[in-house]
């Protein structure tokens, strides 16, 4: 309630008059609700207050994107279309496009908006737009939501069985114990331990999304026209056809399994696992500087701030970035020996490296202390840091000795 009611009093056009910050408007609201994401919630035992529970840091979480989002929402929205803070190319995904403008005047709305049950506990993340379509919608109950439902949990039977199994047979409190790292196979053993426990992790995951996207299906939340090109998290991108009755979930989407197990990069399951989030991170964050390589490394740093202020998570997040980069540099050296006829065996060789890339940082996401970290990378030889290096490196002297080479090239010519 705290956190809503400070959102609510800075996103008045007076503070922001009275202050100067029209332009710093989005910077202002994170920090203040960002703040005390990590210095109250996970630092609370410094106040003598009792740790916060799993799922109250659940809520927060949630809560803090919501309230971002919406800060960020009615800034674009009170700037008008001429401002520099354009976070949506196209108008009609613009914040309150269709005289939603109570929602700004309104304190109890906002907080129903802030608490709404709905993906409160583990997404997906929506935008009080797609929140206010679902409330102000006068055909909510004639909403078609069967074809959409049986879609979203038809594999979620599998999903169950396979983390249940995988988890009974390789728990996660087996990992870092003294007969974890005396067994006989050694780095082999405890390399391979992580595949299945990997597994497991995020297949824990589906399940979580699978039966929260279900729930907001059943309440009509996110149902627009496929003609309005929704997208995870943001909603519609155009205004859909009159004569369009079909109904589209896209907004509340937030995983695409297929595509996720079956990537052959390390960047590929970002953009299919936990969609809407990734969306709040890609349009609010990263969209916000102009420089691609700042907003980047900004981006994967404050998503290791939100998971929590742990080590680990940065540490994982950072080691992501060097991995995809050797990854590409990899494929940018191997390029000349992908011929045709060869491209199976390189499609699977690219998916075992960038699967064994995620399990090798799991380590860090997972541990999350310094000590246990680099004790397990020290118990496998640091192999992925080797090979990241390496790669980073002949990908480094690659470019360099390109363009030199092109430079003597036009010299000559």
């Amino acid at each position: 309630m705290l956190a809503s009611l400070t959102n609510f009093i800075l996103s008045g056009e007076s503070l922001s008059d009275a202050f100067g910050y029209k332009d710093d408007y989005l910077y202002i609201s994170f920090l203040f609700l960002c703040l005390p994401l990590g210095w109250i919630n996970r630092c609370s035992y410094l106040f003598g207050l009792p740790p916060f529970s799993k799922l109250a840091n659940a809520v927060q979480l949630l809560l803090t994107l919501r309230l971002v989002s919406l800060a960020a929402d009615t800034r674009e929205y009170l700037s008008g279309p001429l401002s520099k803070i354009d976070l949506f190319p196209n108008n009609y995904s613009r914040f309150l496009d269709h005289q939603q403008g109570s929602l700004l005047s309104r304190f109890f709305q906002y907080t129903c908006f802030s608490y709404c049950f709905l993906g409160l506990f583990t997404g997906p993340f929506f935008r009080a737009k797609t929140y206010n379509d679902m409330i102000c919608n006068p055909n909510l109950y004639r909403i078609p939501y069967r074809h959409g439902l049986i879609k979203v949990i038809f594999y979620l039977p599998l999903y169950i069985s396979v983390h249940l199994i995988l988890a009974k047979l390789f728990p996660f409190d087996f990992v870092g114990t003294e007969e974890y790292y005396a067994h006989e196979w050694g780095a082999l053993f405890r390399l391979a331990y992580f595949v299945p426990y990997c597994v497991a992790f995020r297949w824990r995951f589906y399940i979580a999304w699978t039966i929260s996207v279900a729930s907001c299906i059943l309440a009509g939340l996110g149902a627009y026209p496929e003609s309005a090109k929704c997208r995870p998290g943001i909603g519609p991108t155009c205004n859909p056809k009159t004569e369009d009755n079909t109904v589209d979930y896209k907004t509340v989407e937030n995983l695409e399994v297929w595509e996720i197990e079956t990537s052959t990069t390390i960047d590929g399951p970002l953009q299919h696992w936990n969609m809407t989030v990734q969306s709040f991170f890609y349009y609010y964050i990263y969209k916000s500087f102009p420089n691609r390589t700042f907003g980047r490394l900004v981006t994967f740093a404050l998503s290791a701030y939100w998971h929590g202020l742990n080590l680990g998570y940065y540490i994982a997040f950072f080691m992501f970035m060097f991995c995809i980069t050797a990854q590409y540099c990899f494929i940018r050296f191997t390029q000349p020996l992908r011929v045709k006829g060869t491209e199976k065996v390189w499609l699977v060789l690219d998916f075992l490296c960038a699967w064994r890339a995620y399990e090798y940082n799991g380590f860090a996401f997972l541990l999350l202390t310094p000590e246990k970290i680099f004790r397990a990378w020290a118990s496998v030889y640091y192999i992925g840091h080797y090979i990241t290096v390496v790669w980073v490196l002949i990908g480094a002297f690659q470019l360099l000795f390109g363009t030199l080479f092109m430079k003597s090239k036009k010299k000559l010519a």
